[in-house]
């Protein structure tokens, strides 16, 4: 299976929502905004 690094990102950011709780928490922690999280968690959907 090969991963792309977008792949590999959407992943930490998976872990850090899972581990966080929430979707604003991980985006919080991150630094990064609520739809770019979103973003990423629906990217992982379509792979």
């Amino acid at each position: 299976m090969d991963l792309s690094f977008e792949q590999l990102k959407s992943m930490v950011v998976f872990a850090h929502v899972a581990g966080r709780g929430s979707f604003s928490a991980a985006a919080r922690h991150m630094g990064l905004s609520r739809g770019v999280v979103s973003y990423h968690i629906k990217s992982l959907s379509v792979s």
